[in-house]
């Protein structure tokens, strides 16, 4: 689901959301490395669709979201990784706030609820 061009940041942090919770259940370390590479490839969808820059507070969102999908994989190798994405989801936060409210640069056109961060 994460890879289809049309996946729009709320929507890719909720599947992230049901996959750490199915992993704290489970305790399936292997399924969560088994998803990696279609994390990859929808974070990288939504790069180049320059979603990031169109919805920074919910590219945060999904970037914290991410971290903690690495942390529950894998803490002590992903940490470093975790922690890199922690800080660019604090600038994109950041800049979201500095953003007049409602304006395309703090909300995702077509998609209005934003998850909790």
């Amino acid at each position: 689901e994460c890879t289809k061009d049309i996946i729009k940041l709320p929507a890719m942090e909720r599947l992230l959301a049901a996959l750490v919770e199915v992993h704290r259940e489970t305790n399936d370390p292997e399924g969560l490395a088994l998803c990696q590479d279609s994390i990859n490839a929808g974070l990288s969808n939504l790069h180049r669709r320059r979603i990031a820059e169109a919805g920074r507070a919910s590219y945060a969102v999904l970037l914290r979201r991410i971290a903690e999908v690495l942390l529950a994989h894998a803490p002590e190798a992903n940490r470093a990784c975790a922690a890199n994405l922690l800080e660019e989801a604090l600038e994109s936060a950041l800049k979201a706030a500095e953003s007049p409210c409602g304006s395309a640069a703090n909300t995702q056109a077509g998609d209005g609820d934003e998850p909790d961060m």
